[in-house]
């Protein structure tokens, strides 16, 4: 998510969400070369906010929450760094646990 945060188009949209601080922190850290800063410049509400963590259950009932609000978004696993095999295991998971095509 950090490397976002080195993009006009997200840091304007996440300071207009109320995220400015934590913008400009990872910014100045990414201009720098520092993931590890940048990433550690994220918050927990804003990682509440864009993402949805948990187990399976947990998972589900998150995105209820915003499908019943008409929205509608993309389901990823965090797959960056893992190795191919990893990977696949990790989006079969994905579409067992919503299926294939959408949930619900």
């Amino acid at each position: 998510m950090a490397v976002y945060l080195g993009i006009d188009y997200h840091q304007d949209l996440l300071t207009k969400m109320g995220f400015g601080e934590e913008v400009t922190a990872a910014a100045a850290r990414l201009v720098s070369g520092d993931l590890d800063g940048a990433a550690m410049a994220v918050s927990d509400p804003m990682l509440k906010t864009l993402t949805i963590v948990g187990d399976e259950d947990e998972c589900r009932r998150r995105v209820t929450e915003y499908t019943s609000m008409g929205t509608w978004f993309t389901l990823f696993p965090p797959v960056l760094g893992m190795e191919t095999a990893d990977r696949v295991r990790a989006l079969r998971r994905l579409i067992q646990a919503f299926g294939y095509g959408g949930y619900g």
